[in-house]
């Protein structure tokens, strides 16, 4: 549990994956909420002001921005906690080998390399590009377009 809330810790601080557009922070809280609140502020903007549906496609882009960076650091603080794990393993089956000096656990170096490791296997992968985004949560995306139709049927109806 211990290198759970490490990883957590520097996952939260790290600028590649805790910035939506590499600017705006992830706001905290759960992510359903964020966006069904950004959905139905995007509707009532468009009832109140009509934008020609400019604002529900800018507040679909910030939910789905939003959707992917939460999926990618679960991700990551997945794959860095299965790393510690592997790591753990080897130490007990093989030692530590060479290095005499090190403790047969895992310290706090050794958990800044494993997350510098994923992070960067995962940037590698191009996990943060656009089109990768779109390929594999095109789901979420069309589910939040149906939600905005529904809220903004119903609001409309209800005005």
């Amino acid at each position: 549990m211990e290198g759970n809330n490490y990883f957590l810790k520097k996952i939260n601080g790290n600028k590649k994956i805790s910035y939506m557009f590499g600017r705006i922070p992830v706001p905290p809280g759960i992510p359903f909420t964020f966006s069904v609140s950004t959905i139905v502020v995007a509707s009532l903007i468009e009832i109140a002001f009509p934008t020609f549906f400019i604002i529900p496609i800018l507040s679909l882009i910030v939910c789905f921005e939003h959707y992917t960076i939460i999926y990618l650091r679960a991700e990551i603080l997945e794959e860095c906690m299965i790393s510690e794990e592997n790591f753990q393993m080897d130490i007990i089956e093989h030692g530590v080998g060479e290095w005499k000096d090190d403790p047969l656990f895992i310290t706090d170096s050794d958990r800044e390399d494993i997350l510098e490791e994923v992070v960067d296997c995962v940037y590698f992968e191009g996990k943060n590009r656009f089109a990768y985004k779109i390929q594999n949560h095109y789901l979420f995306l069309i589910s939040m377009v149906l939600l905005f139709v529904l809220v903004y049927s119903i609001i409309r109806y209800l005005f």
